[in-house]
């Protein structure tokens, strides 16, 4: 439990500074909560049942108006089956979809979409 802990606390850093770089570069977005509540009554998370499964930790609408979705990972985590489905939905859409584990990766991601930001 405690190497989850301090693998959810990077996943935080690296939200929190690839959010700080979209803002510099006039993206509208903010940080997606997709946890569910947590209830102390029962001891654990209730979900939303109108909630999708597998969306990105950051959501927005890039500046020629398209869909994003950046799911943050640490340099070793791996996307859930999920979160994969989401992506290629999204992606099929014409949404700008993809895992970044840094600030480099949603770089390439977006240029790699056409956009230079």
């Amino acid at each position: 439990m405690v190497g989850d802990l301090s693998m959810a606390k990077a996943e935080n850093k690296i939200q929190l500074e690839i959010i700080k770089w979209l803002k510099a570069h006039d993206v509208f977005c903010w940080r997606n909560n997709g946890m569910g509540v947590f209830d102390p009554k029962i001891g654990t998370y209730r979900s939303n049942p109108y909630s999708m499964r597998g969306v990105g930790d950051i959501i927005g609408v890039l500046p020629d108006g398209r869909f994003l979705s950046c799911e943050v990972k640490t340099p070793k985590g791996k996307p859930s089956a999920d979160q994969v489905l989401f992506i290629k939905r999204c992606s099929r859409l014409n949404g700008v979809c993809f895992v970044a584990r840094s600030i480099k990766d949603t770089e390439k991601a977006l240029r790699d979409a056409g956009l230079d930001l």
